[in-house]
């Protein structure tokens, strides 16, 4: 499937009712519970499919992650 035929079709068609087009901000959870979960978060946000995330900073994989989101270019 291209995701990004998808998320055009989505962002530009205005919804059922005529009104504005559907927005849609995704929060992940858990960022910093374990390295794949940061590397999941990381990687969507890198494809743009990404808004948010919750802080699990007491985690075991949290410093290292949070350095990771640091680093990242905000738009």
């Amino acid at each position: 499937m291209n995701h990004d035929v998808m998320n055009e079709e989505a962002s530009s068609s205005p919804d059922q009712h005529g009104g504005a087009p559907t927005r849609l901000c995704v929060c992940a959870d858990a960022f910093g519970l374990h390295p794949s979960v940061n590397d999941a978060v990381l990687q969507l946000v890198a494809q743009g499919r990404l808004q948010a995330t919750s802080a699990m900073v007491g985690a075991p994989a949290w410093l290292p992650g949070a350095a990771a989101l640091k680093a990242l270019e905000p738009e």
